[in-house]
């Protein structure tokens, strides 16, 4: 089966190509010519930014001349453009992996996501108003990887930040700064939106994206975890982010997508673009499929890929 991967340079892009090479012929996408993800696929294509309306006919059109049967989005800003062209790309006979719109509308939009779960006892303590206890963490109302992140200890912190984010993002959210152990709790959801998988992974070392990290059984995790994704009614994969500190666990934000650490699921057992793919199409999927082995441990290293010039994508084919 052939099956097109958006994001060929980030993280979760390069985890999702690796996680399906050898069981899958990949084609996958970026906006970079040099993405090394483009390189590690079997085949590779340039396309538009997820905020030109030409990226959806690009992505169809490369989906039409691979014959890919499913596409995989690893790009966040990619995720609504996408669920709102469902028809068009199933009319090209290609299955976008991805949530419904007033899903996505909701856990793309940390305002709207924090909104969502107020009153719900993970939910996290968000300033509005005058009155900031701190200290506070300052965020983009919709990013990813770090960017826009300010931890704060008073006004004059709090007003560089905001002021910050309001050049780069327009919006950001002031809200409690939660103490704890960090969580990347990952996700696959049947089409009606019931989890059939959940595993839990612990950041050891993460700016941004995971460096160190260990797959971890927890329940109370994967209980948080469950309820949020079925109350948002997020469909395929998703990556939900909690903070643990004794008894309580806080929501710090929602990803309905594949994410930087998915290799290390992968390796603990469990192939989370595969099993996307499988509940997309309908398939029959083993107990064992859902069993991942646990407190299995990973630190990740770079890895390059070598280029000569006329080796480097140039061009939308």
């Amino acid at each position: 089966m052939n099956v097109l991967v958006t994001g060929a340079g980030g993280p979760a892009g390069v985890c999702v190509i690796k996680s399906l090479r050898g069981r899958f012929r990949v084609i996958s996408t970026d906006i970079d010519p040099l993405a090394s993800g483009l390189y590690l696929s079997d085949k590779g294509y340039i396309t538009r930014r997820a905020d030109d309306p030409r990226m959806v006919a690009d992505l169809i059109r490369i989906g039409k001349r691979e014959r890919a049967k499913v596409l995989l989005p690893t790009v966040q800003e990619e995720l609504v453009v996408l669920a709102q062209s469902r028809r068009r790309f199933e009319r090209a006979g290609i299955i976008p992996v991805v949530s419904g719109e007033e899903s996505l509308a909701i856990a793309t939009d940390k305002a709207r996501t924090y909104a969502f779960f107020r009153g719900e006892p993970y939910a996290p303590k968000v300033f509005t108003g005058s009155r900031v206890d701190f200290p506070v963490v300052v965020k983009p109302t919709a990013s990813r990887g770090g960017r826009g992140f300010y931890l704060c200890e008073d006004s004059d912190e709090l007003r560089v930040a905001l002021a910050r984010n309001r050049r780069a993002f327009a919006s950001s959210v002031i809200m409690e700064y939660a103490r704890g152990t960090e969580y990347s709790v990952y996700g696959i959801s049947r089409p009606d939106g019931v989890p059939i998988l959940v595993v839990p992974v612990r950041r050891i070392q993460a700016v941004g994206e995971s460096k160190k990290a260990e797959a971890v059984a927890n329940a109370s995790l994967e209980r948080v975890a469950r309820d949020i994704a079925t109350k948002l009614h997020l469909v395929g994969p998703w990556n939900i982010q909690l903070m643990k500190s004794g008894n309580r666990v806080t929501l710090i934000e929602v990803n309905p997508r594949f994410a930087g650490t998915t290799s290390l699921v992968v390796a603990s057992g469990v192939n989370l673009p595969e099993l996307a793919i499988k509940v997309f199409l309908g398939q029959k999927i083993a107990p064992k499929e859902l069993r991942f082995r646990n407190h299995l441990l990973m630190t990740r290293y770079n890895e390059e890929v070598f280029l000569t010039p006329a080796e480097v994508l140039n061009r939308r084919r």
